[in-house]
């Protein structure tokens, strides 16, 4: 390969940061000599250079109307000027302009993290039937459209299935943890359980903050609150500690040192078919976990037994198998060995990273045959 081949990632709505986007797929292909890597985004904060990669910034949306048909415009209209051999892409508006971005004869990813259709099932805020229309709409859209993309990336094996019956080039590279995040010598716990992530009704917020008044060490909760309801009620709470949003060494030290940790998300169609990423960081910080009992969740957690699952409306089950845990100590260190040695073997980005560049050098050989 003589001159390397230049690759664009794009996004119009995730931070220039995004652990998944930046910190693991930009930085994993910057460090191969065979890529020249660009990330293109929306947020306001100006252009930059960072671990090799040139991040260019196209303005921050006025609201999520203008970030759908504005700002997704001038994303792809500055991907264009950069002239790239390959555009991947991270958000679903971008689709409208993927005809554009091929007609250079560039190669095209669509990365699908999450399946919006069934995520939009889970927004209270609209209309039931508003909602079914909506969401058969776009997957009809989203459907016809990735079509036009040489290859889909997804992060779980429902989401692979659904594209793959339509199109031939459909990948899982899941969003598992960096190895390099986590010590692997041991930390000694501390008397407390934890929660990282959304704090919203369907991730279970509530559930948690009634169980803390249930059992006898604190609840810790990090990561951005939903409404003022749920600050409030944390605020009220006597046995839960709210730590705000944490940067991600802060986030490894929470989870490492804590005694269990939560993921009881409600049964939404969404949460029931995503990886829990969070359940993948407690694991690789020897911490036991106690998660919701959907088939995908209990192959992971009780598959490799490192924890529990359980219904995760039943607030007294949960508090009984958090105390499991607690009341041995061997048992609980059983659990978070097992968690670790899941981790190295197979959820882990090192294995993941394999899978992109296999990825990207199977297109590149095809931009070299052009």
């Amino acid at each position: 390969m003589n001159n390397p081949v230049r690759v664009t990632h794009l996004t119009s709505a995730h931070d220039r940061y995004d652990i998944r986007i930046f910190v693991k797929m930009c930085c994993s292909l910057a460090k191969n000599t065979n890529f020249q890597v660009s990330l293109i985004v929306a947020d306001g904060l100006g252009d930059e250079v960072i671990n090799g990669i040139s991040i260019y910034d196209v303005g921050k949306s006025s609201n999520r109307f203008a970030r759908i048909f504005d700002t997704s415009r001038r994303v792809v209209e500055r991907a264009i000027k950069l002239n790239a051999d390959i555009y991947h892409f991270h958000d679903p508006e971008l689709l409208l302009w993927a005809k554009r971005l091929k007609k250079n004869g560039a190669k095209i990813i669509y990365d699908v993290h999450e399946d919006l259709p069934r995520q939009l099932l889970s927004k209270p805020y609209l209309n039931p039937l508003v909602l079914k229309f909506l969401a058969k709409f776009i997957e009809v859209f989203e459907n016809w459209v990735v079509k036009k993309c040489d290859v889909i990336i997804t992060v779980t094996p429902f989401i692979k299935s659904r594209f793959s019956v339509f199109h031939k080039n459909v990948f899982i590279v899941a969003n598992f943890p960096l190895l390099h995040e986590f010590k692997t010598e041991k930390l000694s716990k501390e008397n407390y359980v934890c929660y990282v992530g959304g704090l919203t009704k369907t991730r279970g917020v509530f559930e948690m903050i009634e169980l803390a008044k249930h059992i006898n060490i604190p609840l810790k909760l990090a990561g951005p609150i939903e409404s003022d309801e749920v600050l409030n009620t944390i605020n009220q709470s006597s046995n839960v500690e709210y730590l705000g949003v944490l940067g991600r060494e802060e986030v490894t030290r929470l989870v490492s040192k804590a005694s269990v940790g939560l993921c009881i998300l409600h049964p939404i169609p969404n949460y029931k078919v995503a990886y829990p990423i969070k359940v993948f960081e407690y694991m690789a910080a020897r911490t036991p976990v106690v998660a919701s009992d959907f088939p995908l969740y209990a192959e992971i957690v009780e598959g490799n037994n490192c924890g529990l699952c359980v219904n995760p409306f039943d607030v007294p089950l949960i508090v009984q198998s958090i105390n499991s845990i607690l009341q041995s100590d061997k048992y609980g260190e059983e659990l978070g060995e097992n968690g670790l040695k899941a981790i190295l073997k197979k959820y882990n980005w090192t294995e993941e990273e394999n899978k992109l560049f296999e990825v990207y050098y199977n297109l590149t050989a095809k931009i070299q045959l052009n």
